[in-house]
């Protein structure tokens, strides 16, 4: 006989094969149910199924014992949705499998859904741990097809690995049961919680060495010949679908306009633009290492709501040239628009900023209705849900309809908002730029969304290290932004940064050894940027002011260590202009963007800049970025300017020249004379000696 045909024979059932293992007084819990082999499946299905319906309509939830984390029972349950399925999948591709072999576990897993979600507050470890037995079973299930097909030596090995795991689930199972029915079964055998946790925490030790003989084993070469399975596993991997065929149905009697409105009343952040902004120069291929991280991939699968905070050092998440920002944000977004139809409602996020000009986005109220705003509808154009024009329709009533939601309302609208959703997905990028004073009622109406809602939740928080913000996240679920996490996005940003700076002819234009240099400036400010994407950029940037090799070799030789250390060679830089003219519109760019009140557009900000100089014309879009290049960008989605950077705001409030009280009276002096049309005019001869040119240097106030 073959090693084919013999590990065809020996292969056939290896349930059976663990069952007999067992000792007598657990295999007498494992008569699960009566039905035919072929039926348990199919069984399985449609009971699962009615108690996804169930859970809708009663919102199941339970706490974690030791995290107190909300579980969603209907998450929970989809989970298993998704296993028999593929389970069901791999009895139809492969014509040698029988389906029946496995039928002792789907009926224990049957038997446990059926009891354990009359109770699931009693049998909570119970519930959440079907999911897992459940996707055993199927992986196991391939892994057998792959077996049979083996003439490998070694694969006798994954077979006893393979009955061992089946014993460590049978365990389980029939411990399970003996649990669920303790009351009657007390005196033949009694079960604590912490025996059946030890009986399931085997079955992961038994699952490692079915791994380790697996690859042992050669079978993987089985299933490159495979198309079918190759297709099958990789569906294993995909995420749980959490798309609900109810928010196509949504419907209200509302036109195009007045939908508007209701939207609009609730918030006019331009969330959409900011998400564009965030993106706008990210180098493809960086921040992805966030989406494969152990961490946030059990963040993003677990069925219990929860949170997770990414934080970081200064300068580590800079706007326009990290992936790291809007990943987490366009991965959620992936989901929603997939070829095969979304697979999840499209995410909720909102980019704070603290930018004078634009106060909303540090306003805890107002990141809170943009947050209400997008969970109105599931995309643009599209009917709004019921609680939010109803909530309108109430303010329109009482004539309070052009008043907005005060924090709590709007918390209130997210939790009856959510109640339409499978999963409410929020990010909230840099929380630290939000207003500290008030930035505590926004994280105590995020816990308490986590807390009460009756659906999946997941929010996202990136910020900085503000002691306030480590006291409230420190117990969620939380990563670095290290160095270590973040170093070959580092290293992919430098190396295309200079070898566009290169090609361009902005860095080594006049070298005679470009290749020599080039290797040498992407190692040195690689292993020197210590995770800050913003430091590693001016660095760059430094390095095409030089001509020589020579100076370029200096130049690398001794980096300036900090961010300020930047940031104030580059202000010498503009301080030392040559042109009187230069200096002083270099001054104003930076004093505008520090006091301003309000978002100018791209043509109110040149001309408020441009009567630094008496009769010296509009400056344009390019002149600005040039003569502030390393301290200002331009902002194409909301056609406005705005720093580079928070630090570099931080940095600027730092100087004695662009102190408050020196900005606000010029920015006072220049509004007033445009008010009376005397713009044009020399500003010097119009106010106080001591007025004059607050943002010079040499001027009193400044001294």
């Amino acid at each position: 006989m073959s090693t084919a045909l013999s590990l065809r024979r020996n292969s056939d059932d290896l349930w059976s094969d663990a069952v007999a293992q067992l000792n007598e007084e657990l295999r007498n819990f494992i008569d699960f149910d009566r039905l035919e082999k072929q039926e348990i499946v199919s069984e399985l299905l449609k009971q699962t199924n009615i108690g996804i319906q169930h859970c809708k309509d009663k919102t199941w939830t339970f706490q974690r014992e030791k995290s107190g984390e909300t579980i969603i029972v209907r998450d929970v349950l989809g989970k298993v949705v998704k296993w028999i399925d593929h389970f069901k999948q791999i009895g139809d591709i492969v014509v040698q499998y029988d389906p029946g072999h496995a039928a002792l576990p789907w009926a224990g897993v049957r038997f446990l859904l059926e009891i354990a979600t009359k109770d699931v507050k009693t049998f909570a470890s119970v519930v959440e741990n079907i999911p897992l037995i459940a996707e055993l079973i199927c992986r196991s299930a391939l892994i057998e097809e792959l077996l049979l097909r083996s003439l490998s030596p070694t694969a006798d090995e994954l077979r006893q690995a393979l009955v061992l795991l089946y014993v460590r689930v049978m365990d389980y199972l029939a411990r399970a049961r003996a649990y669920v029915l303790q009351q009657r079964v007390l005196k033949s055998l009694s079960l604590a919680t912490s025996d059946l946790d030890e009986s399931f925490h085997a079955i992961a030790g038994a699952q490692e060495n079915v791994d380790r003989c697996f690859n042992l084993a050669s079978v993987q070469a089985n299933l490159e010949r495979h198309e079918e399975l190759k297709s099958v596993l990789a569906d294993f991997q995909a995420p749980l679908n959490r798309w609900s065929e109810q928010l196509t149905k949504i419907t209200d009697d509302l036109d195009a306009k007045k939908r508007t409105e209701v939207l609009h009343w609730l918030s006019a952040e331009p969330y959409l633009q900011h998400h564009e902004q965030a993106k706008e120069g990210v180098l493809e291929g960086t921040g992805q290492w966030l989406l494969s991280d152990p961490v946030f991939l059990k963040w993003k699968e677990d069925s219990a709501s929860s949170m997770l905070w990414l934080h970081g050092i200064p300068g580590s998440a800079i706007k326009n040239l990290n992936g790291v920002r809007s990943v987490v944000v366009e991965d959620a977004l992936r989901a929603y628009l997939d070829n095969r139809g979304p697979q999840s409602p499209p995410p909720a996020y909102f980019y704070c900023s603290r930018n004078p000009a634009e106060p909303g986005r540090s306003d805890p109220k107002e990141i809170l209705a943009s947050i209400a705003r997008q969970l109105s509808c599931v995309g643009p154009g599209l009917p709004l849900l019921q609680p939010t024009v109803a909530k309108y329709r109430e303010r329109e009533g009482e004539a309070f309809a052009d008043k907005s939601l005060r924090l709590q309302e709007t918390r209130d609208l997210i939790l009856q908002l959510a109640k339409h959703y499978p999963v409410v997905v929020i990010v909230i990028d840099a929380l630290d730029e939000c207003n500290p004073a008030t930035r505590r009622q926004f994280l105590n109406a995020m816990e308490s969304i986590l807390r009460d809602s009756s659906s999946l939740v997941k929010i996202f928080v990136s910020s900085r290290d503000d002691q306030d913000i480590v006291y409230k996240l420190q117990e969620y679920p939380s990563f670095e932004l290290s160095s270590d996490r973040n170093r070959d996005d580092i290293a992919k940003f430098v190396e295309s940064e200079t070898n566009s700076m290169i090609e361009s002819g902005a860095m080594l234009r006049y070298s005679t050894r470009k290749e020599e240099l080039r290797q040498r400036i992407i190692e040195e400010v690689t292993n020197s940027a210590n995770g800050m994407f913003r430091w590693a950029t001016l660095q760059l940037q430094a390095l095409c002011d030089l001509s020589s090799d020579a100076a370029v070799r200096e130049r690398i030789g001794r980096l300036p260590p900090t961010l300020e250390d930047l940031y104030r060679e580059s202000l010498e830089k503009l301080d030392n202009y040559q042109a009187e003219a230069d200096r002083k519109y270099a001054r104003r760019i930076l004093g505008w963007l520090l006091c301003a009140r309000r978002k100018l557009n791209s043509d109110e900000f040149l001309t408020a800049v441009s009567i630094a100089v008496p009769s010296g014309g509009l400056l344009t879009k390019a002149q600005v970025l040039g003569l502030c290049h390393n301290f200002v960008i331009f902002d194409q989605a909301l056609d406005t300017f705005r720093f580079a950077h928070l630090s570099v705001r931080e940095f600027l409030e730092k100087q004695v020249a662009y102190a408050s009280s020196l900005i606000n009276a010029w920015a006072a002096e220049a509004c007033l004379l445009t008010l009376i049309g005397q713009a044009d005019d020399d500003s010097s001869t119009h106010l106080p000696s001591e007025w004059n040119d607050p943002l010079d240097g040499n001027n009193k106030m400044a001294s």
